[in-house]
């Protein structure tokens, strides 16, 4: 993936930071510290990765949180019709798996 020579210099804190950029905020430490050492040539610990990410709940809980205020958005934007959302999100599904 990357030359692990570039990223010699950089912080363990933004390493963590990257791969939970380029991997989404979902996943679990032990996912991130395989990922940083595959990708990186870096041994991070699990407890530097809650350090900096937060706990795999809390990052979990924030996300509810933001969906729920983006999906609060798209009803108001929709005048409540659910079954349109749901119809435009299945469609969008739908075109995610064929690609």
């Amino acid at each position: 993936m990357y030359t692990n020579d570039v990223y010699y210099n950089m912080k363990d804190k933004d390493l963590i930071n990257r791969a939970a950029n380029e991997t989404g905020y979902y996943h679990k430490p032990t996912y991130y510290r395989e990922y940083i050492k595959k990708s990186f040539g870096r041994d991070v610990t699990t407890a530097h990765i809650v350090k900096v990410l937060g706990t795999y709940k809390q990052r979990v809980k924030n996300m509810e949180t933001t969906i729920q205020r983006k999906l609060l958005e798209l009803l108001d934007l929709t005048t409540n019709d659910v079954n349109l959302i749901i119809s435009v999100l299945r469609r969008l599904q739908n075109d995610r798996l064929e690609t």
